[in-house]
């Protein structure tokens, strides 16, 4: 266990443990890591309670393959910096102590949002990863980048809202945003998209779309509102 304050200096890069052998790190009680450097951890870390603390300093690379401080805090919103879940199976996404400024998920498996999670600049997806939000909800500023045989997924019961609900530019070169809707209706945002899939019971407006590049899938008893794009 960690008991003291640690700095890994800017310009380190260090990896911890093995894809064969993983390594766990963890952190004591009232313990801060300030990482400003790049750590590859094969493992996870652990923390005592809620002041076991990882902050991601401006330029910090973490990529870790395990849980992330199911207890503690993270903090990694300074800009940039980005945390990278890169595990070969399911991970659980941290819900920072504000925000993410890039939050990257890769390799394969499940990546879980355990929350609501704000990302500043950033969401790639990457690899064979699925990125479930559940009822949660990936919001902000952020950018949403996609490719491979990637999924984004999200369940959504409220009516009319614009889902995903990320705002910035979305650069899909693969992958498949999958949306279940058990509200009302839904708008979807703007795009493009590469493959889009709509499920659940309620109808789809579809008028904001700017494009779907191959697959558009609607599933379940639902519909489309609007069918601009496909015209």
């Amino acid at each position: 266990s960690i008991t003291n304050d640690k700095t890994v200096a800017e310009g380190t890069t260090l990896t911890i443990g093995t894809t064969s052998v993983n390594t766990n790190i963890s952190l004591a009680a009232n313990t801060i890591i300030n990482n400003l450097g790049t750590i590859s951890l094969n493992g996870g870390i652990t923390g005592t309670d809620v002041t076991s603390t990882w902050i991601n300093n401006a330029n910090a690379v973490l990529n870790i393959s395990g849980a992330l401080l199911s207890t503690g805090t993270l903090d990694a919103v300074t800009s940039p910096n980005t945390v990278n879940y890169n595990g070969a199976g399911a991970q659980n996404i941290k819900v920072p102590a504000e925000s993410y400024h890039t939050l990257m998920v890769s390799n394969a498996g499940t990546k879980s949002l355990i929350g609501n999670v704000p990302v500043d600049s950033a969401v790639s997806i990457g690899g064979a990863v699925v990125l479930e939000e559940g009822s949660y909800i990936l919001s902000g500023d952020a950018n949403l980048i996609m490719s491979g045989t990637t999924e984004l997924k999200m369940t959504r019961t409220t009516d009319e809202d614009v889902y995903p609900e990320l705002r910035g530019t979305y650069s899909l070169t693969g992958g498949t945003v999958t949306i279940t809707q058990n509200g009302d209706s839904a708008v979807v945002n703007e795009g493009p998209y590469y493959n889009l899939k709509l499920n659940g019971t309620h109808g789809y407006d579809l008028g904001a779309v700017s494009s779907i590049a191959n697959n558009l899938d609607i599933l379940n008893t639902a519909f489309l509102n609007n069918n601009s794009v496909l015209s």
